[in-house]
């Protein structure tokens, strides 16, 4: 700009009219990049994938803090956090509260769909293996469904912590409680991915973009 400006004769008026037009592509540019970073930041609180290791921690962290506490307990956004700075200092991950908390969720609406079948009559429950023998014919988007079916018929991934930390209705936490039509999209595509080592998956078109440990039994994978 400026080698253009003195090789050529111009007036003030557009010299000023040149400089300010500068001003503004530099001034667009910086917001350009505070977007980008912005995106960036809302893709890394949007996007995780959840190793069965840290699936399993944070089940237990749970567990832990909710053991001796009164039926009045619930849970708060200060808990969530507090468990995503103890998965980052012991895995060096960088989960946020918001993602914990999804999980979290995810899961008790999981028991919920657990519950619910073992209180329907015709469906047996395998206890070795985790999950529930139930006919194809339930299956039907007017019955179960292919989510919850595919979901309660395989064996069901961490059962026991599930079991342990959500069965107690004492704890029950209204500031957990998710719309039933927002859980099942957000379990919509959580399945199993399995790798070689079976300690990751990636999640799909998950709007609450978290993913359950690999090998969980529904249909599909799942990506955070």
């Amino acid at each position: 700009m400026f080698l253009k400006i003195v090789g050529q004769y111009h007036t003030h008026s557009s010299v000023e009219f040149a400089l300010w037009r500068s001003e503004e592509t530099v001034s667009r540019m910086g917001e350009q990049k505070e977007g980008a970073k912005t995106e960036v930041a809302r893709s890394r609180d949007n996007y995780m994938s959840w190793s069965d290791d840290c699936t399993k921690y944070m089940l237990e962290w749970y567990i832990e803090k909710q053991r001796d506490k009164p039926p009045t307990f619930k849970w708060k956004a200060q808990h969530h956090l507090q468990c995503a700075n103890d998965l980052n200092d012991k895995f060096g991950i960088t989960a946020t509260a918001k993602q914990v908390d999804r999980h979290f969720r995810s899961f008790k609406e999981k028991w919920k769909w657990i519950k619910l079948a073992k209180g329907r009559s015709g469906y047996g429950f395998d206890k070795v293996l985790n999950k529930f023998n139930i006919d194809k014919s339930e299956k039907s988007p007017s019955k179960l469904g292919k989510i919850k079916f595919n979901y309660l018929t395989h064996s069901i991934k961490f059962y026991h912590l599930l079991e342990e930390l959500f069965s107690d209705s004492s704890h029950a936490d209204g500031s957990l409680a998710i719309d039933v039509n927002d859980a099942i999209e957000n379990v919509e595509s959580d399945g199993s991915s399995e790798t070689s080592n079976h300690t990751s998956t990636a999640e799909q078109g998950l709007s609450d973009s978290d993913m359950i440990a690999p090998n969980s039994p529904a249909e599909g994978t799942t990506q955070i």
